[in-house]
């Protein structure tokens, strides 16, 4: 199995969120050839978890190629203080059919929350007939294509996916719709590109075309009709540019947004038709001469922060990195306050918290029982044995150490013992001292002294008088 850390950018986003759809992108941008090809012959073999790893994360396949695969996951929390960071394993032993799911399947229905009525991705071959291009959410409203669309209207694009090609002249997909369920908060969202800037384009209508209750989004020359009789002015989407335009409709106002920012804004009433289909790509008197890759139809009354962070989303802006995670970061740890308890561990400058084995720690203020250890600059407490330490203020009970430059109390047997240091000893036999100004009670002294170096002892102690 193959771990990445997947960061949402918090920068991206003005408000928290929660069950947010986010679209993830997986390409030679940020996998190997070899991973790819991996995913993609296993999509369902993958996991989406929180960053600790405890929650599952809902996951649609919009498809899966060998150069890309793309999944929109519902994260359940999102912020916009610090970066939100997930994780993505592939890889797995078995499919994650709980979890994972292709269009149509149970686990990628529950990425879309009940304020989604209707999403297509337009990923589905159109020359299939009735109801062939499917809808991602439970409510099932199935698309048919309509006009004299064929096979090679799926089409591919490196950076929106799949989509459907619009001929402008009959090609159109007719959607179930309720708005009984859409009620007094409708939304609707498209992706697309024209191929004709001033085309009279309409990407959504009512069957019918009703002039009483539903709009119709991108009209004649860039204007935005409602109701037939009102539009939205505002200038035309250039031919091949790719746009994300935006109808919602909130306490008696029509507002019109483009790429995730508010443009205007109409006051006019929701009026009512019997009834319950969408046009998606044709409109009161013309067709989409282009292409279409998304279209969202809610229940919400969406916020500015929402729609600037969902246009994000559809249009992959939101993730800023997507790393491989190869576990070094459980192993390698600086500036940590921690405890440790553990063995044969090189310990520097690194205070922590920490029950382990064979990690890299620096500058550590602890508490420490354990044998084997070099430490270097601590001022700890410390019961152990068989270590090199320098520079240490404490207290200690070792035998046979190596120490130099300590201020101690000690109590040794066969130890090594130095001058020019101030303290009570007890010793016998076989040490080697240097440095040390002390109070001595030893066997063989002579009694005139004025000075004592002991150097290099071995069973004897050596005296020099002065």
């Amino acid at each position: 199995m193959t771990l990445f850390k997947i960061t949402i950018d918090s920068t991206q986003i003005s408000a928290d969120f929660t069950n947010f759809p986010i679209l993830v992108v997986l390409n030679t941008d940020n996998l190997s050839e070899s991973n790819l090809l991996e995913i993609n012959a296993n999509p369902l073999k993958v996991s989406f978890t929180d960053e600790n790893d405890t929650v599952e994360y809902y996951a649609e396949i919009e498809f899966s190629s060998t150069t890309e695969t793309r999944y929109w996951v519902q994260i359940l929390s999102i912020s916009s203080s610090v970066d939100t960071i997930f994780n993505f394993e592939f890889g797995l032993t078995s499919d994650n059919t709980s979890y994972i799911g292709e269009t149509g399947d149970i686990a990628a229905q529950s990425v879309w929350d009940s304020d989604f009525k209707n999403v297509y991705h337009f990923s589905q071959d159109p020359s299939a007939g009735a109801l062939s291009i499917l809808d991602s959410t439970s409510n099932e409203n199935h698309g048919t294509p309509n006009g004299s669309m064929t096979s090679g209207d799926l089409i591919y694009n490196s950076t929106h996916g799949y989509g459907l090609d619009l001929d402008g002249s009959n090609d159109y997909i007719s959607c179930p719709f309720s708005k009984t369920d859409i009620g007094s908060i409708p939304c609707f969202i498209v992706q697309f590109v024209p191929d004709v800037s001033t085309n009279r384009i309409y990407s959504l209508a009512e069957t019918g075309f009703p002039q009483s209750w539903m709009p119709w989004i991108i009209g004649i020359n860039g204007q935005y009709y409602i109701n037939g009789n009102y539009y939205l002015a505002h200038a035309t989407v250039s031919a091949g540019t790719m746009a994300v335009t935006s109808l919602t409709f909130y306490s008696g106002t029509w507002k019109h947004w483009l790429n995730g920012s508010y443009v205007t804004s109409k006051t006019t009433a929701i009026g009512s038709n019997a009834a319950d289909t969408l046009f998606v790509g044709a409109g009161y008197g013309g067709y989409l001469n282009g292409k279409v890759f998304q279209f969202f139809a809610l229940s919400k009354n969406v916020t500015s922060a929402w729609m600037s962070a969902f246009y994000k989303s559809i249009t992959n802006q939101l993730i800023s990195q997507i790393e491989e995670d190869d576990g070094s970061s459980n192993f390698s740890l600086t500036d940590m306050s921690l405890d440790i308890a553990g063995y044969y561990q090189t310990l520097e400058y690194t205070p922590l918290d920490i029950a382990g084995y064979y990690q890299i720690l620096e500058s550590i203020p602890l508490d420490i029982h354990a044998q084997g250890y070099a430490l270097i600059d601590e001022t700890l407490d410390l019961s152990i044995a068989l270590q090199d330490l320098k520079n240490l203020t404490l207290d200690a009970l070792m035998v046979k150490q190596k120490m130099g430059n300590v201020v101690i109390d000690i109590q040794l047997a066969d130890g090594i013992i130095t001058g020019d240091a101030v303290m009570d000893i007890s010793v016998s036999d076989g040490n080697k001292t240097q440095n040390m100004g002390m109070d001595l009670m030893a066997v063989s002294t002579l009694p005139e002294f004025k000075s004592v170096y002991a150097m290099n002892l071995t069973s004897a102690i050596k005296e020099v008088v002065s």
